[in-house]
């Protein structure tokens, strides 16, 4: 729950108006040359040397992929620039084979899953940069065909820039010829094109641009534009009118005297003057509605953006309760099952007592039972003792 809450804050407060930077790289055993030159050394010091010349700007969004029979997300979009250029310093080749791009691209695709090019084409300064570095081999070129029709790359703010590295074995170049149309440079021992990348594309967007403005706002600039060409049309005709009249006037007039043409021009360059102003206020007017409407644009996207934040926030505070409810169920039905449980461990003591008690009963009954007899049978020997004297008395009386 807290790493949720986390991640929502952090794409919440993220800079939204940034350039997104992703690397490719080619992982596949073809580009194991060590005998020419250190391929993996070589890639690290090249893509940690982009993010480092890059680190003056805090709004370009970094996420890298490697290819080779499979493809892996090194990491996802982060605007951490040390964290981006230490994963770069110390990247981690899963080198394999055979060589298939599509795999990669593939990754890439799912980096972008939540996102859609209507999304993306709101701000127009943005771009995608696309850093392909590559031997320029690969199987299945349908699959890497297929690939390409999807988000980001059929996108028209993709910036592909391939990176050509050696290779051992070469069987085939379908990367370089589908990327036939793409920006392409050479990397190796003897051959390092950063410095020509970095002046040739535009990486660092600039903040103070206003990247808020919509399709609504597009389309008012665009009447209002040819509103102010409709009316410069209109003035610029009644100008000419007016110079065409003038002209003659002054053409008909000139043999009279210098005064009626000076009067006449002065009159022309009043008229053309009051056009201008009235030309100047109307594009005046434009541009101020222009700029209001960018900036109620700009009003109502804040404003739909705070509401979203404070129902997501509603939503998670909600969740929270909700969990520690949970949990504070679970504890009352755990202190009910001890409860329980003791209840029966007491139950059991008292009818162990219990039977211990009947037990006793039980001797104490068997021991007066066996006195009782013993004394019974004391008293049966006893009697018959006496009988047996009265009789052998008896008898020696009679003898007598």
């Amino acid at each position: 729950m807290r790493n949720l809450v986390y991640l929502f804050f952090f794409g919440l407060f993220s800079n939204s108006y940034s350039n997104d930077v992703i690397f490719m790289v080619d992982s596949s055993k073809s580009i194991l040359g060590y005998d020419i030159c250190d391929y993996s050394e070589l890639i690290q010091n090249f893509t940690s040397d982009i993010v480092n010349n890059l680190s003056s700007c805090n709004n370009i969004n970094y996420a890298s992929v490697q290819y080779n029979s499979r493809g892996y997300i090194d990491f996802p979009f982060s605007n951490n620039n040390s964290y981006v250029y230490d994963k770069m310093t110390n990247y981690d080749f899963r080198f394999g084979a055979p060589t298939l791009i599509h795999t990669g691209l593939e990754k890439v695709i799912e980096l972008y899953s939540n996102y859609s090019e209507e999304l993306y084409s709101n701000y127009s300064d943005e771009f995608i940069y696309f850093i392909l570095i590559t031997d320029g081999e690969t199987l299945n070129k349908q699959d890497f065909i297929n690939s390409l029709m999807n988000y980001p790359f059929n996108s028209t703010k993709l910036n592909t820039i391939l990176i050509k590295i050696g290779s051992r074995l070469l069987d085939n170049t379908i990367v370089l010829d589908v990327f036939n149309n793409s920006e392409k440079y050479y990397l190796n021992c003897y051959n390092n094109s950063l410095t020509e990348i970095l002046n040739n594309n535009k990486f660092c967007l600039s903040l103070t641009k206003n990247n808020s403005i919509n399709n609504s706002s597009g389309s008012n600039s665009s009447s209002n534009s040819s509103s102010i060409n409709s009316i410069n049309s209109s003035n610029s005709s009644s100008i000419n009118s007016i110079n065409s009249s003038n002209s003659s006037s002054i053409s008909n007039i000139s043999s009279i005297s210098n005064s009626s043409s000076i009067s006449n021009s002065s009159s022309i360059n009043s008229s053309s003057n009051s056009i201008n102003s009235s030309i100047n206020s109307s594009s005046n007017i434009n541009s101020s509605s222009n700029i209001n409407s960018s900036n109620s644009n700009n009003d109502i996207y804040k404003i739909i953006v705070y509401v979203q934040a404070v129902i997501i926030i509603l939503f998670t505070i909600k969740l929270c309760i909700f969990y520690n409810k949970l949990n504070d169920n679970k504890l009352n039905d755990n202190k009910l099952n001890d409860n329980k449980l003791n209840d029966n461990k007491l139950y059991d003591n008292k009818l162990y007592d219990n039977k211990l008690n009947d037990n006793k009963l039980y001797d104490n009954l068997y021991n007066k039972l066996n006195n009782d007899n013993k004394k019974l049978h004391n008293i049966s020997i006893y009697e018959d003792r006496s009988i047996i004297n009265e009789l052998y008395v008896s008898i020696n009386e009679s003898s007598i």
